[in-house]
């Protein structure tokens, strides 16, 4: 089967490792796969040190022709994630070609603002009402009155509670999730065949680390890594370990990824005003080498977030695949991680409960060793680029028979949103009754 896989490729996107692990695996099971760069901009950022697997054609170069050079291919897969610059042709060519679309994250609305201002004329309030209805609008209106900083509190609170996914697979046949939590949200946004594969990452160089071991005399290593936002709840975790004196003296607490420069210095004077001074390192952007030298040398980490906007969470599965002992958040994707592999945090005590386990792993790190490696045992077995692969085709094979019917409802819905008409309009839901008449003719038959 000829397959055509629309990704970014870049060395600072995780969606381009995933898409390394998969296509690797396809082209394993003899499948011929060309990569498409997704990327909008030829820069920096797109430059890449993946080895060549397979053909790589970047998407501008066939652009103005796209629905032509897509014709050969008989599956066409879509990698959609909240990073515009990212996934640029992607959205762009989705009216070429119907395929499958891998939704990555479930909070949208940075790639939603973009897309509005910058591709379809319109302004981002006015797609969102679109989407998500006069509530939505309201609530956006809301919390934007009261910040200074445009869109803050909006995307921190409030946005999660509106899922904006429509105009980001608008010729889908079949649509992916990475959990369970946003599936059910995504098929009712969407109406197409919605699926769940957990995420498949390159996790070799992780399985490989030796089992952590409590260091002699210095303090024991806790981590934080991918990029640092308000939401990884690091404030949380430096204000757990400022907390006590004994957690302040056995801990150093690093924290690994790309940082504004305010943000840094909020977080190192944070630690210095605890009232048992925390020894904070925040070591910014660092090498893949020397991510592995860092998780080698750590004796547990910390993989929060809130609000959980992550389809799924590439650090986490970093975090389990090197048998450290993990602190995770309670909802979203981190749900489907048994709580007998990890360190629950509970968020409505969420500082108090992080210092708890974080004395629980000091107090018997053989246990927390016992719980780390059964989570490498679990991540090798549900992870891999291999059943990934499978079961996209399976998924595939499954969708590929009622994509006629779909692309009718497709065509239908891109003529009602060009008359502007809301979500709730009578005449939308007596067409999607035909519709899914149609659809249960067709299974019967």
């Amino acid at each position: 089967m000829r397959v055509a896989w629309y990704t970014p490729y870049s060395n600072t996107s995780a969606i381009g490792l995933f898409s390394h692990e998969v296509i690797t695996a396809l082209l394993e099971a003899g499948h011929h796969v060309t990569l498409i760069r997704s990327e909008r901009n030829k820069s920096e950022t797109f430059s890449t040190t993946y080895k060549q697997i397979c053909e790589i054609v970047p998407a501008y170069r066939f652009h103005d022709n796209a629905a032509q050079f897509l014709k050969p291919f008989d599956l066409v897969v879509y990698n959609i994630g909240n990073h515009f610059d990212n996934h640029y042709f992607a959205l762009a060519h989705q009216k070429h070609r119907a395929g499958i679309t891998l939704l990555h994250d479930f909070l949208l609305h940075h790639l939603a603002m973009q897309w509005a201002s910058e591709e379809t004329g319109n302004s981002y309030p006015k797609l969102l009402f679109q989407e998500a209805g006069p509530d939505a609008l309201q609530a956006y209106r809301a919390a934007n009155s009261s910040t200074e900083e445009q869109n803050a509190d909006w995307l921190l609170t409030r946005a999660i509670d509106f899922p904006v996914l429509r105009f980001a697979a608008p010729n889908t046949i079949g649509l992916v999730a990475h959990a369970l939590f946003y599936q059910k949200i995504a098929q009712n946004l969407i109406q197409c065949p919605v699926t769940t594969i957990p995420l498949a990452f390159p996790l070799s160089p992780y399985y490989r680390l030796p089992p952590p071991t409590l260091p002699n005399q210095a303090p024991c290593r806790l981590l934080t890594i991918g990029d640092v936002n308000k939401n990884k709840r690091i404030e949380s975790v430096i204000k757990a370990l400022g907390s006590s004196i004994q957690l302040s003296k056995q801990w150093q607490y690093r924290v690994i990824g790309s940082v504004s420069s305010s943000y840094k210095n909020k977080l190192l004077t944070l630690a210095s005003q605890m009232a048992a001074n925390v020894d904070l390192e925040i070591l910014g952007k660092i090498s893949e080498q020397q991510l592995q030298e860092e998780i080698n040398a750590s004796q547990a980490i910390a993989c929060l977030r809130y609000p959980i906007l992550e389809g799924a969470s590439a650090s986490a599965l970093v975090s389990l695949a090197s048998s450290r002992p993990t602190l995770i958040s309670q909802g979203g994707c981190y749900r489907e991680i048994p709580d007998e592999l990890v360190y629950r945090v509970n968020q409505t005590a969420e500082i108090a409960s992080i210092a708890e386990h974080i004395q629980a792993i000091s107090d018997d790190y053989a246990k927390a060793i016992e719980l780390g490696q059964k989570a490498r045992q679990w991540v090798a077995e549900r992870h891999s680029g291999k059943q990934y692969a499978e079961q996209l085709l399976k998924f595939w094979n499954d969708v590929r028979v009622q994509s006629p019917i779909l692309q009718v409802a497709d065509k239908i819905g891109g003529i009602l949103a060009k008359w502007e008409c809301p979500r709730d309009l009578s005449l939308a839901t007596k067409a999607g009754d035909i519709i899914e008449s149609l659809f249960t003719s067709h299974k019967s038959s």
